[in-house]
């Protein structure tokens, strides 16, 4: 697709994205008519990249190790902030934010980095600075003015037009939002999340167990599986956030990341999760009827119960898991724990308890020598008493 082709007076000469005709320093601007060509750019692929803008720079987060890896050239402006990732071209798209006294400039950014000014979109305001914002599934780029309120942008970024979108509530200081299923959900300062249905511009806040009370989250992305991360931007680090369309979402600390000046984040929400999925994982225990059964806990395993043990109780402890059963039954136990990975990746860690007949102690002695029913063994043609250990008592 072809950038649209905006105008704008800037200082002593009008430019457009395709040429630039002007005199001396004066007022006196000639404009040409006609479109010289303009080198087509290069989209991404639409992949599992975490891009973010760093320092008036594009880069990609490396998930491995929480570093940064540049994408082009640094950007001769103070600042482009708001990025989203079109999916109808596969362009990055920002907003320039070096001057509030400035009309705000849309820029799109391809896969080398190449930054193209296509100027001032029709009905966005004078002055507009916006830092948080992303794209729809339609090719809209949705700006949240950093001056707070009730109004967002929602910008046409093929006809290069803007129109204002009313919320119900004002969604504070979130510096990025991510795009899924209709919806944006950002992070504000005091570690609240705020999510904005695109369809009634209601907004619903709601606190974040496990983000700290204050902090900036500057970047952030999504997935076609409905993951949701944010960066901090002070301490790097990454989390990904669950529940979040419930009144108790969770932020799970996923990577170790670099902290920075400034950042925003894009993705291209039809990707697939970044992070390498995990498998289940099977353990046994074997153990005497009416035992307990100590086992080494599995690797990546928690402490979180999926389906609990019906006829006993497990315990962690440090590297060890105790299943100690109620009763002296010998049926089989299954129960199910949680496995996670550092990067917030799930599967199951089954558990499987096994029972053996009871082993007697020295000294114990039957208290009956009568065959069970139904169990009869040939030793040597004869008939051998095989006696219930379950009715051995203790010689005393």
């Amino acid at each position: 697709m072809k950038p649209p082709l905006f105008t704008r007076t800037i200082k002593d000469f009008v430019y457009t994205n395709a040429v630039i005709v002007a005199f001396g320093i004066t007022a006196l601007l000639l404009v040409t008519a006609m479109r010289m060509p303009v080198a087509q750019a290069a989209p991404f692929t639409c992949s599992s990249t975490f891009y973010q803008l760093i320092d008036e720079r594009l880069h990609t987060l490396n998930i491995s190790d929480g570093t940064y890896d540049p994408i082009g050239p640094t950007q001769p402006f103070e600042a482009y902030n708001a990025l989203g990732y079109n999916t109808e071209d596969n362009l990055l798209y920002a907003l320039i934010v070096d001057d509030v006294a400035d009309d705000a400039e849309l820029v799109s950014i391809d896969d080398a980095g190449t930054v193209t000014n296509l100027g001032t979109p029709t009905g966005l305001p004078s002055g507009l600075l916006s830092l948080a914002g992303d794209f729809d599934e339609s090719g809209n780029l949705w700006a949240y003015p950093i001056t707070g309120g009730t109004t967002m942008y929602k910008i046409d970024v093929s006809a290069g037009t803007s129109t204002s979108e009313t919320l119900s509530a004002d969604p504070g200081t979130v510096r990025d939002f991510m795009y899924h299923s209709n919806s944006l959900y950002g992070i504000n300062f005091d570690g609240v999340l705020q999510r904005v249905s695109l369809t009634t511009g209601t907004v619903n806040s709601a606190a974040v167990s496990g983000l700290a009370s204050t902090g900036k989250y500057g970047a952030g992305w999504s997935n076609n599986n409905g993951d949701i991360y944010v960066s901090n931007t002070d301490t790097g680090k990454v989390y990904k956030i669950t529940e979040y369309n419930t009144a108790a979402p969770v932020a799970e600390l996923i990577l170790n990341g670099t902290a920075t000046n400034s950042t925003d984040g894009g993705s291209c929400y039809l990707a697939n999760n970044p992070f390498p999925p995990i498998e289940d994982v099977s353990v046994e225990c074997t153990t005497e009827v009416g035992s307990p059964c100590i086992f080494d806990v599995p690797d990546l395993c928690v402490n979180q119960l999926i389906t609990a043990p019906q006829r006993g109780t497990s315990v962690f402890s440090g590297t060890k898991i105790t299943y100690t059963p109620n009763s002296n039954t010998a049926d089989q136990e299954r129960y199910t724990y949680l496995r996670r990975s550092s990067q917030g990746q799930t599967a199951n860690c089954f558990v499987t308890i096994n029972f053996i007949p009871k082993v007697p102690d020295a000294g114990d002695e039957p208290t009956s020598s009568k065959p069970l029913a139904g169990i009869v063994a040939a030793v040597s043609g004869t008939m051998a008493t095989v006696f219930s250990y379950s009715r051995w008592r203790q010689h005393r």
